[in-house]
């Protein structure tokens, strides 16, 4: 005996409807995931590379480096 689609409980995993929507919502989900704002990396500004810069120089005379020392 063979049962029908309509004698089927509804919403089973079987239901090749139900797996379109499940693997639907699978990739979906797995696509967002990868958006994220904090997967992402932040830029530098130049300001930042100009203050550690300045704060490397600073840091170089409070510690009497020589002049000639490496300055990056």
């Amino acid at each position: 005996p063979t049962i029908s689609r309509i004698e089927r409980k509804e919403g089973s995993f079987g239901d090749p409807v139900t797996r379109k929507h499940f693997i639907l919502i699978s990739l979906v989900a797995f696509g967002c995931y990868g958006e994220s704002p904090a997967s992402g990396k932040v830029k530098k500004t130049s300001y930042d590379g100009k203050r550690l810069l300045e704060q490397n120089r600073k840091i170089q005379a409070a510690n009497n480096a020589p002049k000639g020392f490496p300055n990056f």
